[in-house]
């Protein structure tokens, strides 16, 4: 690792760091719940939140 190159467009480890804090706190929450179909809705506001670029370190390298 010492020698692989480093690009200008790295990420920055804070904020992925304080993005998968984030989403580990909302798995533990989701986690914790009994097993039901989650209304719709939820899904869809879910979905938007993981695609409404929030969370950069999902978005991939073509995008």
């Amino acid at each position: 690792m010492a020698s692989h190159p480093v690009s200008s467009g790295g990420r920055n480890a804070e904020a992925a760091e304080s993005q998968m804090i984030a989403l580990h706190d909302a798995a533990a929450v989701i986690s914790v719940r009994p097993d039901y179909a989650s209304p719709s809705a939820k899904m869809k506001a879910v979905a938007g939140l993981l695609k409404s670029g929030r969370f950069s370190m999902l978005v991939g390298e073509s995008e």
